[in-house]
């Protein structure tokens, strides 16, 4: 296993625990936020880890557009 995806490895396991975290935090709290900015840090990491037209690199993009995005609309709603 290369170094690379040695890394890659533990981002996936490390994103997985922020996202099982991040769900069960109440909405609109400061929990909530920083436990969604946390997944937002993940997913970049798996993002800048993988290929740019990689499947694993397009879901990790929307990841983090996904995660910044609930942390954006604490207060909005």
């Amino acid at each position: 296993m290369t170094a690379k995806q040695i890394q890659l490895k533990a981002a996936n396991e490390q994103v997985t625990r922020a996202i099982m975290h991040a769900e069960r935090q109440a909405v609109d709290t400061k929990e909530y936020v920083a436990a969604w900015r946390d997944v937002e840090k993940w997913e970049q990491r798996i993002a800048d880890l993988t290929d740019p037209d990689s499947l694993e690199g397009e879901i990790a993009r929307r990841g983090v557009v996904s995660a910044r995005a609930r942390t954006e609309r604490r207060g909005h709603e």
